[in-house]
């Protein structure tokens, strides 16, 4: 069936026809919404809007909670600090003190005993014997007498000496030569002073050779020959300076619960038998 451009094609109920191409649509389509759903959105958006303002409100208050937990935190925090600074520094001038207070007792009681402590020293110098007849001083034997110049007594006094020539012969007279034959000397006394300390000898020490001296008193007494051997005839050397006399000795004694020890070096040359000398060392008091 043929029909004109323009023309409209009208089909029969019943009848089947297809149609081919492009179906194109121009415009907009507006879709409005009911009551219901305007009210419910609303409801919605007021829900939304109560949640996120208890939502802040509490986010506000958790933010001054953090605020003021910080701050007492830090406050806390520096107090902690300040006391931990405080007793530290109080422990340290406890310290400091009880150190200052320990020393100044000690120096206190050092200072004591060092003014009230025995001193157990020479009472002048030794001391020739004469022979009866020439009246002149045997040179062979030399005595000494010790002292307690101190404030107390002098417990368990005992001492060593000895007693022993020097000849210059062809070397020359020098100190040096002198001071190495005192030191000498010095050496066999200490090496015999040590003897005291071993048990061999204790009992004797004990029986025989310790005194106790009082202050002031000169009670100890010592006497001792010359281990050298020296004749008459060379008696002339000695008042000539030829041969030196070296006495040295070391006195050791207790007190205060301590041992205090005093040593001592002389020599004599010349024609004056009162006038020793007192060697450049080993004169101290320990």
């Amino acid at each position: 069936m043929n029909k004109k451009d323009g023309s409209h094609d009208h089909q029969n109920p019943g009848e089947k026809r297809t149609v081919s191409g492009e179906v194109k649509v121009h415009g907009g389509l507006q879709v409005f919404e009911s009551e219901s759903a305007i009210e419910q959105r609303k409801a919605e958006r007021k829900d939304a809007n109560a949640y996120k303002d208890a939502t802040k409100g509490y986010e506000n208050s958790s933010l001054v909670t953090f605020r003021i937990t910080l701050v007492v935190t830090t406050l806390y925090f520096a107090v902690t600090c300040l006391i931990f600074w405080q007793s530290k520094r109080s422990a340290d001038a406890a310290r400091n003190s009880a150190r200052i207070a320990d020393a100044t007792l000690k120096s206190s009681q050092q200072s004591f005993e060092t003014d009230q402590r025995p001193y157990v020293v020479p009472d002048g110098v030794p001391y020739f014997t004469f022979d009866r007849k020439t009246k002149k001083p045997i040179f062979t034997n030399a005595n000494i007498r010790l002292k307690n110049t101190g404030r107390t007594p002098a417990f368990d006094t005992f001492s060593a000496a000895r007693f022993d020539r020097w000849d210059w012969g062809e070397k020359p007279k020098n100190v040096e030569l002198l001071v190495a034959a005192e030191d000498r000397v010095f050496d066999h006394v200490s090496k015999t002073m040590s003897l005291y300390d071993t048990p061999a000898i204790e009992a004797i020490k004990e029986v025989v050779l310790r005194q106790d001296m009082a202050p002031g008193a000169n009670n100890y007494f010592t006497d001792n020959f010359l281990e050298s051997p020296l004749p008459e005839t060379d008696f002339p050397k000695v008042v000539a300076g030829d041969t030196v006399l070296i006495f040295v000795g070391i006195a050791r004694y207790q007190g205060f619960g301590h041992e205090y020890r005093t040593d001592f070096c002389f020599f004599y040359a010349g024609d004056q038998p009162s006038v020793w000398h007192y060697c450049s060392h080993h004169n101290a008091i320990h």
